[in-house]
Order: structure tokens, then sequence, then C-alpha cells
């Protein structure tokens, strides 16, 4: 299996020297002028998370130690890779607590402050960047691994594609737009801006998207970029990808990949995302993520939500289970509502009625345990729960 990461390289041209140029000025020869190609820029290194790091997160997932997780990426690097995006996004809940259950940052500092002020650091927020939520990889590990607080796509899938570069996989990072369907919102055929994060791996010549962040219209295994490939993510939502133009192109000529769902197979196809081929650099990532995390009218400020997948095994005390980790459905905080999707059945397994009993909810369901801080910041927020109130 090929799955080493690959080099990316910047070409840059320089043209011949003052006097070289004069020359040319005058004679007529084409060849005076011609430019020289210099040697391959080395790409930028990536970061990668530390043998500790990691030997933590797959005591975590129960994948084994590191050594035999990276033995396993070469024996067959797909399987491995389809059961560290399901056991990840088991223990990792997409979601936007970060946003709601943060302690309140201080003003910005004034003109009449010391320019050189250090911001106050919260959990999950980066207050030097108009407090957007953070993608710094270590910051990452810390809340999501450590603090085990869940992240929405940009988080989670920056922080997987480190791991995932960590263990030798060949990926890059790209965009994807959010069809107005799945944010119930405006032209169901048409897609918003680019709001999404994805990861495109290489294995074996083969490029699969890769989502660990976009909740249950998204994909809970790797899937090839073909199309008309469909699969079976939990029972029985099943999804595919089309290559083809979106209905904004002015021009139809462009193409890009629509990642298309049903929640069965005698359901019609809706759209889910679109995204490029194209990859995105952080500083591209900087300006979603705030916008995201930030905008009014972006659903992740106004409204509170976890998912997680659930899995056949979640029972299972073996570390060296080597079952299929089938999906079998997923557990969903919305607003006050507890809701689980398994095996095709939707029920309502909770309401709650009040702050503690929806922090109570979550460190049963997603064992997620807030700090006192952190729970007095949703307070006066739209999504803060009140006794007696829906």
């Amino acid at each position: 299996m090929t799955v080493g990461m690959a080099s990316t390289s910047t070409t840059t041209t320089t043209t011949t020297s003052a006097s070289a140029s004069a020359s040319a000025s005058t004679s007529a020869s084409p060849s005076a002028s011609t430019s020289v190609s210099a040697p391959p820029s080395p790409s930028p290194p990536r970061q990668i998370y530390s043998d500790q790091q990691m030997e933590q997160y797959l005591s975590w997932l129960r994948m084994g130690d590191l050594a035999a997780t990276k033995a396993a990426v070469q024996a067959d690097a797909l399987a491995t890779l389809t059961r560290l995006q399901r056991r990840t996004m088991a223990k990792i809940p997409y979601g936007n607590l970060a946003l709601h259950y943060s302690p309140r940052p201080r003003p910005r500092p004034s003109q009449s402050q010391s320019p050189t002020q250090t911001p106050i650091q919260l959990p999950g927020i980066d207050t030097g960047a108009g407090l957007g939520l953070t993608l710094d990889p270590d910051a990452l590990y810390t809340k999501l691994v450590e603090r085990r607080l869940g992240g929405y796509c940009m988080e989670n899938n920056t922080f997987f594609g480190v791991v995932l570069r960590s263990l030798g996989y060949r990926l890059y990072p790209t965009g994807a737009r959010v069809s107005n369907i799945s944010v119930a919102a405006g032209d169901p055929g048409e897609f918003g801006g680019w709001t999404h994060m994805i990861n495109l791996v290489s294995i074996d010549g083969r490029k699969y998207l890769v989502d660990v962040g976009f909740g249950r219209q998204g994909t809970c295994s790797p899937s090839p970029l073909e199309p008309g490939h469909i699969m079976t993510n939990v029972p029985t939502s099943q999804t595919t990808l089309e290559y083809r133009p979106i209905a904004s192109f002015s021009d139809p000529s462009q193409k890009v990949w629509v990642l298309q769902i049903r929640d069965s197979p005698d359901h019609a196809w809706k759209s889910a995302y679109c995204l490029t081929e194209v990859e995105f650099l952080p500083q591209d990532f900087q300006v979603m993520n705030y916008y995201t995390s930030t905008s009014r009218i972006s659903h992740f400020t106004y409204r509170l939500m976890l998912l997680k997948l659930v899995l056949s095994d979640d029972d299972d005390d073996d570390d060296n289970s080597n079952n299929d980790d089938a999906p079998v459905g997923y557990l969903i905080l919305d607003g006050n509502e507890l809701r689980r999707r398994s095996l095709g059945r939707k029920e309502i397994v909770d309401v709650y009625h009040s702050e503690e009993s929806r922090i109570r909810g979550m460190a049963e369901w997603f064992d997620i345990r807030l700090q006192p801080e952190e729970i007095a910041g949703i307070r006066g927020m739209v999504t803060e729960l009140r006794a007696g109130g829906n």
C-alpha cells in the first residue's frame, strides 16, 4: 500500500542578468531572454503529533500501540483508515460546545491599553483572532483528546489530518460548499460559500474523501472519488458522489464533486455538499473558520449541537477486537432534545428543561464534563436553557 507523505514543490522563474538583457536589446536573438527554472523549493513542513500523543490517542481508540497501528497501515491502509475514521467519530463528537460553554472573553484592548497586552486564553478559543475557534493542532489535541469536548468540521478534520499524517498517510485538506438543503435555507439546489473542510487521502493512486466533521449527512467511511459509487453509512442511509457543475456556475464546463445522500434506497438523492480537489492552505481555513464561528447568520453561533457515531462494538472492551466496527446509528443532542437514530429507527431519548439536566446528559451520553467557568459562559445566550423553559 502506498501511503507515504508526498512532497509538494513550488517552481519559480528568474530572468537573465541585467547585462544579458542589455545585450539582448542590441541583438535579435530570442535565446537571450530565455527564462531559467529555479530548483524546486521544498514543501513547507506539516505538523505531526509526538509519539506520546499518538500512543495516548490510539489507546483511547483501542487501536493498539503506535507500532502496531503503523504496521496495520502498511499491511492494509484502507481498512486501517476505515477503522480509524469510525472510531474517531465514535469518540470525538461533532459539535460546537466551545461557542456556547466558554468563559466570556474580555473586551479587546482599547487605544488607552498597552498594545502588547496578551489576550486571555479560553478553552478552544483563539482570542487573538477575533474570538474564532482555534485550529492549532496542539490546542485541538488538548480539546478533543484530553478534554473530550468535541469540535466542528474544521477542528475535527484538522486534528484527524495531523493524526493520519503522523501515521504516514498521504493527504491534503480542501474546502466544500454546503448545500442549502443541509442547513434548511434557500434554494435546495444551491450551495453556500466555502464553510466546510474535508481531507483527501491517497492510497495506491486513488483519492478518498475522508470527513469526520459533518454529522449524520456525511460519510463514516473513506469514499473513493469515483462517480456513482454507492456506499452505506449507517443502516439504511447511503451516499454517492457525482462529478458535475452546480447551478450557480456561470461556466458549465466547471465541475466539482457533489456528495449525494439519501436516508434509504427508496428515497430520492439530495445534495450534502460539493468539493474541489484543489488543496486549501491554512490561511484559507483561517478565513473560513472565522466566519463560521463568529457570524450571526452561521447556525453554529445560535444553535447548540452534538453528534457522535454509534458502533456495533461500543460495549466491547477488547482492545484488539478484530470486528468490523460496523456503524449502527447516531446519538444527537440538538438544543434541548437528545435523539438516537439506530438501525433505521428514530427515538427521542430525553428532553432537557434546564442547564443542570443538559449538563448531566452530556456527561452521561457524550462523556463531556464541563468546568464551572465553562458552564457559566452560556448564561444570557440564546442557547441557554432556563429552568421551567423549553
